[in-house]
């Protein structure tokens, strides 16, 4: 069944469950990454690269979370979708609920060091796996068990069908069904969810002329004779090659001295480190116009996404021209009002269906572990021990159990050059930057982040320093 194509929702149009038999399209970021997939003679790898694995320390039933893992399958669609073709047309195809059989691996056998190090083999084992997206499950998980009181567990999925929320909200309702379990031994409950992920694709399809009425000018406009934004490498650019992670934490006392500076300046510390980061691109690249890619979790102002697993994220398109007279301050109330503007024409990703050269390789995510807002909560691939907020707002689990995040490497086929992701901790905001070894040189790595410390000291005392007189070692 198909939703006539007379029909045409209004942008405000709340997301409803889809009538019974209507068939799911893909959203817009799908069918641009699938299209494409689909198109190549040489099709890359496929693998589940959003990922979140836990190292459980305390008593454990293998028993009671395979079966809270049932229970999320069943509660949501996106755990239980692949591609798929109808007449032609690539869509979304939802499995029915399913008995869940989770994979355990008993490792008691060797030391407590060889086993926790045997687990980490075999969980970037798993990662690496390829998959076929049209046939094969691209949810999984797996349990390794060290000894009696000390689990390793992972959970993964391809990354067209869930974002970092939906990693945070996965691991929150397991663990609370978990502990619901532990503490009441009755049947597992959740409140229902307003709408699925496949509801949020026909609503994202059948509202785009409403917006494209509404918001389509604004970004022809705001975007015209922007260029693409293409990061300088050291060799030619190799989609075979393997990606690495280089983590590069700004220190403990430039952190707390660049949020001293950004209470001053009445801002987040995230847009203090986005005019940052701008400074040293706008240098690195040479331009002084430059197209940002924002990435944003899309959930706002919409409570039937809060708690949907699935792909909401948005990449925003933040235009920012430095003036050389301006100062540092005037550099982030523009970024600023850049984000707002984008907001305010929020695209749901859209943008490049239309302003196709509007794909820019600087990337800038942010990821938060201190704010009370809602900020994303993201699976952690550096090598920070770094706990994520659905792992510290848990209350309910026994005093003797704790959750760690187990550091790994995710690894993915048409990945960018250079993909950024900077993490706000109690502690310390780090960098931790994804990139190729044979695209760009660990030196070069090393050296952006060396320049992104040197303008932050610099700005953080003086605000009103002049763009044209801030000195950087590239």
């Amino acid at each position: 069944m198909e939703i006539s194509e007379s029909v045409d929702w209004e942008l405000n149009a709340r997301i409803v469950q889809r009538p019974a038999g209507c068939r799911i399209p893909l959203t817009a970021f799908q069918s641009r990454i699938w299209r494409g997939w689909l198109d190549r003679k040489d099709r890359p790898a496929v693998m589940r690269v959003c990922a979140s694995s836990s190292l459980i320390s305390g008593k454990l039933n293998p028993t009671l979370l395979q079966a809270c893992i049932e229970f999320v399958l069943g509660r949501h669609e996106a755990l239980r979708t692949r591609i798929a073709f109808s007449d032609g047309t690539l869509v979304q195809h939802v499995d029915p609920p399913a008995a869940y059989q989770l994979q355990l691996t008993d490792l008691t056998c060797l030391s407590p060091s060889l086993a926790q190090e045997e687990a980490r083999r075999m969980v970037q084992c798993f990662l690496d796996q390829e998959l076929n997206p049209l046939t094969d499950p691209l949810f999984e998980s797996r349990l390794w068990k060290l000894s009696d009181e000390r689990f390793v567990f992972v959970i993964a999925m391809e990354h067209s069908f869930a974002d970092g929320i939906s990693y945070g909200i996965l691991n929150r309702e397991i663990w609370e069904l978990y502990y619901q379990g532990v503490r009441e031994r009755l049947p597992l409950s959740m409140e229902p969810l307003l709408a699925q992920f496949g509801d949020y694709a026909v609503w994202q399809q059948r509202t785009c002329s409403a917006w494209r009425r509404a918001h389509e000018s604004y970004w022809r406009q705001h975007l015209e004779g922007v260029r693409c934004l293409k990061m300088p490498p050291d060799a030619e650019f190799d989609e075979r090659a393997v990606p690495v992670v280089a983590t590069i934490p700004f220190g403990g006392s430039l952190t707390k001295t660049i949020r001293t500076a950004a209470r001053h300046l009445g801002t987040l510390p995230s847009m203090m480190i986005l005019a940052i980061y701008t400074i040293v691109l706008a240098r690195w690249c040479a331009r002084a116009d430059l197209l940002i890619t924002y990435v944003a979790h899309g959930r706002y102002r919409r409570p039937e996404l809060q708690n949907m697993v699935g792909f909401i994220a948005n990449l925003l398109h933040l235009r920012v021209i430095l003036a050389r007279r301006d100062t540092f301050r005037e550099l982030v109330m523009q970024v600023q009002l850049e984000l707002s503007r984008a907001m305010e024409h929020l695209d749901y990703d859209r943008v490049p269906d239309f302003i196709s050269d509007c794909s820019s390789e600087a990337f800038f995510n942010w990821q938060s572990t201190t704010s009370t807002r809602r900020e994303v909560d993201h699976h952690f691939i550096s090598e920070c021990m770094l706990v994520p907020a659905w792992a510290q707002a848990l209350k309910g689990g026994p005093a003797d159990q704790k959750l760690v995040i187990l550091p790994f490497h995710a690894r993915w086929s048409g990945f960018t050059k250079f993909s950024p992701i900077f993490y706000d901790t109690p502690e310390d905001i780090y960098l931790a930057v994804t990139y190729t070894a044979q695209v760009l040189s660990p030196v070069t790595i090393a050296r952006f982040g060396a320049a992104l410390k040197e303008v932050a000291a610099q700005v953080s005392e003086n605000p009103l320093t002049r763009i044209e007189n801030i000195s950087i070692n590239l």
